[in-house]
């Protein structure tokens, strides 16, 4: 990825609500330069103080484990990772953590990604 792609993807998950901190992780750059970034490209910032989610759900934290540990015990990166499933690095650390809402066709992706059926899926991480 060139840094013309990263930045418009710097850009497109701030404004979903991803933290300059997290971006900064998730990038391997500094909050200084995220908030060049998204100066550069006219992205209004938000207020500071926003505190870290909790899990929606202990059902939501259960799947996040799901596809963290899938991924871990594989040795699979966040990125890589967040290619196949079709997902932003940061949708896929946020459902990961258990803090976004888990739709219908997310719970697809992963379980096609995780060789799972739905089914199994929910009754795994409803227990």
């Amino acid at each position: 990825m060139n840094n013309n792609e990263r930045d418009k993807y710097i850009c497109q998950e701030y404004k979903e609500g991803g933290s300059i901190g997290e971006l900064a992780r998730t990038y391997g750059l500094t909050e200084e330069r995220i908030g060049q970034i998204l100066r550069e490209n006219g992205v209004p910032r938000r207020p500071r103080g926003v505190k870290e989610k909790r899990p929606l759900s202990a059902l939501h934290s259960r799947i996040g484990l799901h596809l963290y540990n899938y991924r871990f015990d594989r040795g699979i990166e966040l990125y890589p990772a967040a290619k196949d499933l079709g997902w932003s690095a940061l949708k896929l650390r946020k459902v990961e953590k258990g803090v976004k809402e888990v739709e219908l066709l997310d719970l697809l992706d992963i379980a096609a990604y995780t060789g799972t059926k739905v089914g199994e899926l929910l009754e795994k991480t409803n227990g």
